[in-house]
């Protein structure tokens, strides 16, 4: 009798050393346990339970070394290449990403995911993969580094898939309607798999080290609001964040005027193009702003603000392209005047080809 309640209060008290210790230095994630993953081996399903993984937020990041936001490996998650310490990518419920890792000479290393155990699945043959849970909605997991030690956290943005759009809106939200992709556009023109929901309580996710998804949302009001987000984006911005602050402007990061546009959306401002990129979530319109006045700060140092430092904000952006590395993806680039509705701004995109206006 005893021996049974002295057993059930060190079970207790080490619970409670657990749960605090847990507190203290993650308090906002939400749990799920580890699943240690070997190519020689299979998968040990629950062989370590270790609840700290979790959705990442800008209140978390703190608790990291920031560094330039750039992983000391890179990894592939499905068709997605992610070379940052922490990255959003979006998944339809129950899709299957393969998960591979290397180092930064391209040469394959051993890993850990840390998952939820039931995520996790190998192939027949060997590969590894983890499968996005069924319902829409955020969610995470790791991959570790065995040799490297370091990590990258894929913030999961669990979407509703394009067939839930009904006469163009998405649980009231008004998306609109994409056109077929034309015949002379690729893939990158094809409507979006799927739309993620960000509730407001799920704005302060990150999308990369240095970007929240809030900043991206479609200024049509709701909640939640959906999103469609490019990883290639992130990457790209994270890229010329990396390059401004090479040029001595301490930004801590850009602000995102206008990010994803549903169509209904992009028509309700006036806009009459059907193909523009941020109906696609690979466009982002950006200015710098340390002072926080909600304009584009003075880059070139003429005491004014205008459309010169927005083209040399575009100067930053290709010298960094044209530098390659992670984040050099070719798109559309062009620098705005002010008007009575905003400042001047950068608009860069991902769509595949070069352009310029």
């Amino acid at each position: 009798m005893i021996r049974g309640w002295t057993h059930t209060v060190l079970r207790f008290l080490g619970a409670c050393v657990l749960t605090v210790a847990a507190a203290l230095v993650m308090a906002s994630w939400h749990g799920a346990p580890i699943v240690t993953v070997d190519d020689n081996k299979p998968v040990p399903g629950h062989a370590v339970q270790h609840e700290l993984v979790g959705v990442l937020t800008r209140m978390d990041w703190p608790l990291y070394p920031i560094r330039d936001g750039r992983a000391v490996f890179t990894a592939r998650v499905g068709a997605a290449d992610v070379g940052l310490s922490v990255v959003a990518l979006q998944a339809l419920p129950g899709e299957a990403f393969e998960i591979d890792a290397r180092d930064l000479m391209g040469v394959p290393v051993p890993f850990v995911i840390e998952s939820d155990s039931v995520r996790v699945r190998r192939s027949d043959d060997g590969r590894l993969y983890w499968v996005a849970p069924t319902e829409p909605g955020p969610t995470a997991f790791r991959i570790r580094s065995v040799d490297a030690g370091g990590a990258i956290h894929v913030n999961m943005l669990v979407s509703e898939p394009i067939g839930s759009v009904k006469r163009g809106s998405l649980s009231h939200y008004p998306i609109g309607h994409y056109q077929s992709r034309p015949d002379s556009r690729g893939p990158e023109y094809d409507p979006p798999a799927g739309f993620a929901p960000i509730s407001k309580d799920d704005e302060d996710i990150l999308a990369s080290p240095h970007f929240t998804v809030g900043q991206f949302l479609c200024k049509e009001p709701g909640d939640p609001r959906y999103l469609v987000l490019s990883t290639r984006l992130l990457h790209k911005l994270e890229m010329l964040l990396g390059a401004v602050r090479s040029a001595g402007i301490n930004a801590t990061t850009l602000t995102v005027m206008s990010g994803y546009r549903t169509p209904a959306y992009n028509r309700k401002i006036g806009n009459t193009t059907s193909l523009s990129r941020h109906l696609y979530g690979d466009a982002a319109d950006v200015f710098v702003d340390n002072d926080g006045d909600g304009m584009m700060d003075d880059l070139n140092g003429d005491g004014v603000s205008d459309v010169a430092d927005a083209r040399y904000l575009g100067h930053i952006m290709e010298s960094a392209v044209n530098g390659g590395g992670t984040g050099a993806y070719p798109g559309g680039m062009g620098a705005y005047r002010a008007n009575a509705v905003h400042g001047p701004f950068l608009h860069v995109d991902t769509r595949g080809s070069r352009t310029r206006w």
